[in-house]
């Protein structure tokens, strides 16, 4: 038997120091069932869950005093809570702080209901999911140009991988129109068919102002999506029908833009270690073929009679010739591979983007220039070129 080995108490010592530190104090949305007040200790136990998994949790006495609502099986709550994971029965457990309602009214009953529609019709099903395609050139965002969203992924993008192309499609997301906006702008980027990953994000808010992201036809505009879609609606605790049909769901819309970006340092990386494994499969190759070499020219060694000789000479000739031709073929795959490697790290050449009709403007400080009203008429600012620097002057807005 191979690879580390524990006792039960080591391992689940392990997953005790593992788990416990980064998930704590955390929220998790869900819905209360299995509800038991124990009346000699005062401590609440239940379990939370959504539409597909569940945690056992526990509230203390102490802090079941500070509850202003009626606790219930079936209602939706935001819980905050440490995770902890108790060693002697191997499993883990939420220590609740703090539990409040959360989706009341008619609105939480017509989203149970819609998510119950799609939920039955298969939607939710993880088969129907599109792959995220982990090196996007160009992603399309749909959201609106003036909220907190659109500026917080392009900040994230634009530090991580400004080398991926950025399309955004403009349109409402909140009040009366913005379902079919969002509709109208998924199946037109389908329709375009010019971008290899679509993100729709706004914000977070109430339920109220995300109803839009719950609506049917949306939902079903998503699922009918060719290009995978990534929903960053909201904040960490808000769940629209659009998260759980999405191909896959970010809690916030700095997160999808983490998600969805491989940095130009990571790529660089990914290439060298791509070539120390060629490097090791080209040795390997060689290794063997010159074993196969010397076992045949022992045979020959051995083998005296001048017909065997001869033979056998011919044999070592038709190896020889096949290991040359194995070696040029692998070699020459080597430099395909690599040369697809420099032509993907020169793409991200600041230089090529020049070439390509492109200009970067400097400000008199030298720094760019990503907003016309961050300068003034009559300021002086500079163009660089593929070839060659124009001073140029503001004329008007």
């Amino acid at each position: 038997m191979t690879g580390i080995q524990y006792t039960v108490s080591e391992l689940n010592k392990k997953i005790k120091d593992t788990l416990e530190v980064p998930f704590y104090n955390i929220n998790i949305i869900g819905e209360i069932s299995n509800l038991h007040h124990h009346s000699y200790s005062g401590h609440t136990y239940f379990t939370i869950k959504d539409y597909n998994s569940e945690l056992k949790a526990v509230m203390f006495r102490s802090r079941n005093k500070l509850l202003d609502f009626n606790l219930k099986n079936g209602i939706q709550v935001s819980v905050k809570a440490d995770l902890t994971f108790f060693e002697k029965r191997g499993q883990a457990q939420l220590i609740v702080s703090k539990i409040e309602p959360i989706g009341e009214g008619d609105l939480h009953r017509a989203f149970n209901d819609l998510k119950k529609f799609f939920s039955d019709n298969g939607m939710f099903d993880s088969v129907h999911k599109n792959l995220i395609p982990k090196y996007p050139k160009s992603v399309g965002v749909i959201t609106s140009l003036t909220g907190a969203a659109l500026r917080d992924f392009l900040d994230v993008m634009n530090r991580r991988a400004p080398h991926i192309e950025i399309i955004i499609y403009p349109t409402l997301v909140q009040g009366k129109g913005a379902a079919k906006g969002i509709s109208d702008a998924i199946n037109e980027i389908n329709r375009l068919d010019l971008v290899d990953l679509i993100v729709i994000t706004r914000g977070g808010g109430s339920i109220e102002d995300l109803w839009a992201f719950n609506e049917k036809i949306v939902a079903e505009m998503i699922f009918k999506s060719s290009i995978p879609i990534v929903s960053a609606i909201g904040h960490e605790t808000d769940f629209t029908i659009s998260d759980f049909i999405s191909d896959l769901r970010a809690a916030t819309p700095s997160v999808a833009a983490e998600l969805i970006s491989v940095s130009k340092e990571r790529i660089i990386e990914n290439l060298s270690v791509l070539k120390s494994r060629l490097n090791k499969k080209i040795e390997n190759i060689l290794n063997t073929l010159s074993l196969d070499f010397d076992y045949f020219e022992k045979i020959l060694i051995s083998n005296k009679p001048e017909t065997r000789i001869k033979l056998q000479l011919e044999k070592v000739h038709n190896v020889k010739s096949l290991i040359i031709n194995l070696m040029k073929q692998k070699i020459d795959e080597v430099k395909i591979e690599l040369k697809i490697a420099e032509n993907q790290l020169q793409s991200y050449n600041p230089e090529n983007i020049l070439k390509r009709g492109y200009s970067i403007a400097l400000d008199d400080k030298g720094s760019p220039l990503k907003d016309s009203k961050k300068i003034n008429t009559d300021d002086i600012f500079s163009l660089i070129l593929n070839k060659g620097k124009i001073r140029a002057k503001k004329i008007s807005n």
